[in-house]
């Protein structure tokens, strides 16, 4: 409900929230203990599958397991 409320008020097609995940692999390409550090496609976040609208795949907090040193 919320992501659906900031898309409303402040008038942010869907398609405009792809900057987000956009980021992540961006600030963690020189990190190599980083999650995500390949771009991800414009392609490929729209064909996400849905968790929640209006929330993909790439919207929401990823599963993560903590790997011992």
């Amino acid at each position: 409900m919320l992501m659906r409320r900031y898309l409303h008020e402040y008038q942010v097609p869907r398609p405009g929230l792809r900057r987000f995940p956009a980021d992540r692999p961006r600030n963690g390409a020189s990190n190599p203990n980083a999650m995500y550090r390949k771009a991800i496609s414009a392609g490929a976040y729209q064909k996400a599958g849905m968790v929640s609208e209006p929330l993909n795949m790439f919207d929401v907090a990823p599963y993560a397991t903590v790997r011992p040193p």
